[in-house]
C-alpha cells in the first residue's frame, strides 16, 4: 500500500471516531446527532473504498456502490446539519461563542490600555 492510502485511511478512521463521539455528546439535539453519525458512516464508506484500492482490488460494483453509499452519507449529513441550524439546535453554541469572542475583546482593550499607559 502507498503511504498516502494509508495517511487517508487512518485519517477517515481518526475522524468518524472524533464523529461518533460528538453525537454521543448530543442527547438533546437530534439532527445534529444524526448529522454526525451520518458523517462517520460515511468516513467509514470511504475507509472502505481506500482499502479496496489498497489491496488491489479491480474497480468492480462493490467499490462503485461504496463511493456512492459514502457521498450519499455526506449529502444526508450536510442535509441533517442544515436541519439542526433552522430548529435552532445551535444557538446555546452560539450564544457562548459570542460570549467568549466579548470577553477576549475586553481582555485585548484592557491589554492595550496598559501597553499605552507602559509607553507615557
Amino acid at each position: 500500500m502507498d503511504l498516502s492510502l494509508i495517511i487517508r485511511i487512518a485519517f477517515a478512521i481518526v475522524i468518524g471516531g472524533v464523529l461518533v463521539m460528538q453525537a454521543r455528546q448530543m442527547t438533546s439535539q437530534p439532527n445534529r446527532r444524526r448529522a454526525f453519525y451520518l458523517g462517520a458512516a460515511a468516513l467509514a464508506c470511504f475507509t472502505v473504498f481506500n482499502v479496496s484500492i489498497g489491496i488491489g482490488a479491480s474497480f468492480g460494483a462493490f467499490q462503485q456502490i461504496t463511493a456512492v453509499l459514502g457521498v450519499a452519507l455526506f449529502v444526508a449529513a450536510a442535509i441533517s446539519l442544515v436541519f439542526a441550524l433552522r430548529a435552532g439546535e445551535t444557538s446555546a453554541d452560539r450564544q457562548r461563542m459570542a460570549e467568549e469572542i466579548q470577553a477576549f475583546s475586553k481582555q485585548r482593550q484592557q491589554a492595550k490600555e496598559k501597553e499605552e499607559k507602559r509607553k507615557e
